[in-house]
């Protein structure tokens, strides 16, 4: 079968997925401290926006398998062969397995289970507005050590100890990706290229009227480029001078937020979700499918779609949001 829309499936539904929550992608997490969001608040503005854009890209897909035209274009470049050599198993290996299968079904569960308290904990640690980092390395060094521990009672790694067994599970790719992508954010900043195309394009136009239709496009549009050009994180990280500077600075991080996940969905280049799929898929024996151009064909116009209908749908929602911000803030201050 094709396997090109299983690989671009697992990219939409991710990067859309993760923009429910402010722990959802690194970007988030970044903006929810740089705007003061917390995680029941950004959950109720998001909710709307993320699932009327998850049965949008839902129904899109789906139609795709059935008209010809579009199974052209989006499954024309997946032509690798899915003949996969099974080599018969030996008796005593399948002894071993079932055997081995039987012995570690409690503890698999029991592992389960505390990882699913972990989750909850943490949902109640955002839930509550206690800090995001610090609830997020809890979480993170308790799942390795759970991890570790899992691995040594069932026995699953016999070569190597608890250190090895989590050092492994690091993608050093991807670590190696985002240091290279935070130096050259750094070179770019220190040239001041950042502050010449904000002032090019978008700089004359002031944040009252950025921040309506139509400039809110254009403020979109131009967000997205960058996101594509140097991946969203970073993006973030060069417009925080300019948007620390506006009065309603919630609504435009929330704004920014929505803009920079869903334009990971553009090209192959827009997140690293993007990068781990490709990168796998190539390991397992598909490269050649996930290309870029693959990537823009199948999902460059479904992805412009959604973003201006969640820009128009959060322009409508983020006004409660940020109106109880406001008389919070004066409430404070009286």
């Amino acid at each position: 079968f094709k396997r090109l829309p299983y690989l671009m499936t697992i990219c939409a539904f991710a990067n859309i997925g993760s923009q429910l929550t402010v722990i959802g992608n690194p970007q988030n997490t970044l903006i929810a401290n740089l705007g003061g969001l917390t995680f029941l608040k950004f959950l109720a503005v998001m909710i709307i926006p993320v699932v009327i854009t998850f049965t949008f890209r839902l129904l899109v897909y789906s139609l795709s398998f059935y008209y010809p035209y579009l199974r052209g274009i989006l499954l024309a470049t997946d032509s690798v062969s899915t003949d996969i050599e099974n080599k018969p198993l030996l008796s005593d290996e399948k002894l071993d397995i079932e055997e081995e299968t039987m012995n570690n079904s409690y503890v698999r569960c029991f592992y389960f289970g505390l990882v699913v308290v972990v989750m909850i904990m943490v949902i109640l640690s955002l839930a509550f507005e206690q800090n995001i980092g610090w609830t997020s390395v809890t979480a993170g060094f308790s799942l390795m050590i759970l991890s570790a521990i899992y691995q040594r009672v069932s026995r699953r790694q016999k070569l190597y100890n608890e250190t090895l067994s989590v050092l492994t599970k690091i993608d050093f790719t991807i670590l190696l990706l985002f240091a290279g992508q935070f130096i050259l954010v750094g070179s770019v900043v220190d040239i001041g290229y950042p502050e010449k195309l904000w002032s090019l394009t978008l700089g004359n136009l002031g944040e009252e009227k950025l921040l309506k239709f139509p400039y809110i496009l254009a403020f979109a549009a131009v967000i997205a480029v960058l996101s594509n050009l140097l991946s969203n994180v970073p993006v973030i990280i060069l417009i925080r001078p300019f948007l620390a500077r506006w009065k309603n600075s919630r609504y435009a991080w929330l704004q920014v937020s929505w803009i920079t996940t869903l334009s990971g969905n553009l090209t192959i280049f827009g997140s690293a979700a993007n990068f781990i799929v490709a990168e796998r898929a190539t390991r397992t024996g598909l490269g050649g499918i996930m290309t870029g151009i693959a990537h823009v064909k199948f999902s460059f116009l479904p992805s412009v779609a959604e973003i201006i209908l969640g820009v128009v749908i959060l322009h409508y929602t983020c006004l409660l949001y940020t109106s109880d911000a406001a008389d919070e803030e004066d409430s404070v201050d009286l």
